[in-house]
């Protein structure tokens, strides 16, 4: 009986012995994880992924298990590939569908089947929106006439935008920009009776944007008159060199200011040309 139990201990040990070698030669020959690089965790890209998926190089892997899913714990892989590429792999995404976060992650694989964990996962978002005119302006409408010198502007609203840009040109090289976080901005800066072509540039997470399509219109044809402000209409002033001032014109880069005894302005005591919105009547007038 001792006999009998002696052997039976005798083989647990050689099975214990060899169960803990298996092991150990496993870990030992175990390859280590990749690194995913890019896209950078979270990423949204326009249309389709702008630049190639990466990994770190793994020591003596001779090929690498690339999985995407479209749920964070696997269940749905939507493509799986092995490449014996070690450096960035083109990963396409025709099938993919928009506004979808896709999951993806990377196992190494090494001469006589041995293998890494997987990586950790990383995830990314293709947006519908990609290159110049995928989304529309809206207001004023192509074309438009007589816009007023102080108008608002408004394209559609583009996902994840973080700040539109709305420029306007009159001319080749003259242009001016205004910036929004929202689809839309006021601008004071056009000149009357000019042909204007607009467009907005939306940035994306503040590392993608999109351009929309080019309109045109063309403002009032002449600038608003300034309303008189000082001194009030009728008043009387007890200075002989009073300041007369005017509210600013929209687009107005100078005002002629003009002084007279009659409403028909024969003659003209005073004509001063400023840039300012007031001057001040000379005391020899």
């Amino acid at each position: 009986m001792k006999k009998i139990l002696s052997l039976l201990f005798l083989v647990l040990t050689l099975i214990t012995i060899i169960s803990c070698g298996e092991e150990q030669e496993d870990s030992f020959n175990k390859l280590d994880s990749p690194e995913l690089l890019t896209p950078t965790d979270g990423k949204i890209d326009i249309g389709e992924l702008d630049s190639d998926i990466d990994w770190s190089d793994v020591l003596n892997a001779t090929e690498y298990l690339i999985e995407v899913s479209t749920s964070s714990n696997f269940s749905n892989i939507v493509f799986s590939e092995a490449t014996q590429l070690s450096e960035a792999y083109e990963l396409f995404t025709n099938n993919t569908q928009a506004d979808i976060t896709y999951y993806w992650r990377v196992k190494a694989i090494g001469a006589g089947f041995t293998t890494s964990d997987y990586s950790s996962i990383y995830s990314f978002t293709i947006t519908p929106f990609g290159g110049s005119g995928s989304f529309n302006l809206i207001s004023p409408s192509n074309n438009s006439t007589n816009v007023a010198l102080s108008s608002t502007f408004v394209c559609e609203s583009v996902p994840n935008a973080t700040l539109y840009s709305f420029t306007f040109y009159n001319s080749p090289g003259n242009y001016f920009t205004e910036t929004s976080v929202t689809p839309q901005v006021t601008t004071t800066q056009l000149l009357p009776n000019l042909i204007y072509t607009w467009e907005v540039n939306v940035d994306l997470n503040n590392s993608s944007f999109v351009t929309s399509p080019t309109w045109s219109f063309q403002t009032e044809a002449n600038a608003v008159a300034p309303s008189l402000i000082s001194p009030s209409n009728g008043s009387s002033v007890n200075t002989t060199t009073p300041t007369l001032s005017w509210s600013a014109v929209n687009g107005a880069n100078s005002y002629t200011g003009e002084l007279a005894t009659n409403i028909n302005f024969t003659p003209i005591l005073a004509s001063q040309n400023v840039s300012s919105t007031s001057f001040t009547i000379p005391s020899a007038t």
